[in-house]
């Protein structure tokens, strides 16, 4: 999945997060992929209109790296 996250904008550095969280913190479930999927998104989802609210363009790069730690800490809950 983090090569085609790449190939859509994903920047290196969140794919090496998600790559190593992902191997270490996640377990091997069809649940607990979809709660990180889950997490993911409402969290990048707050984190895009907070973007959005401060003024700042679609086009201007969106730190994702709180997002996607908080959805592997949502999972671990």
């Amino acid at each position: 999945l983090s090569i085609i996250g790449y190939k859509y904008g994903l920047g290196a550095g969140d794919v090496k997060l998600v790559v190593l969280l992902s191997l270490f913190f996640l377990p091997y479930s069809q649940s607990a992929f979809s709660d990180a999927v889950m997490g993911f998104a409402a969290i990048s989802s707050i984190s895009i209109l907070a973007h959005l609210s401060f003024g700042r363009k679609m086009g201007d790069s969106i730190a994702l790296a709180p997002a996607i730690c908080g959805a592997f800490i949502w999972c671990a809950r």
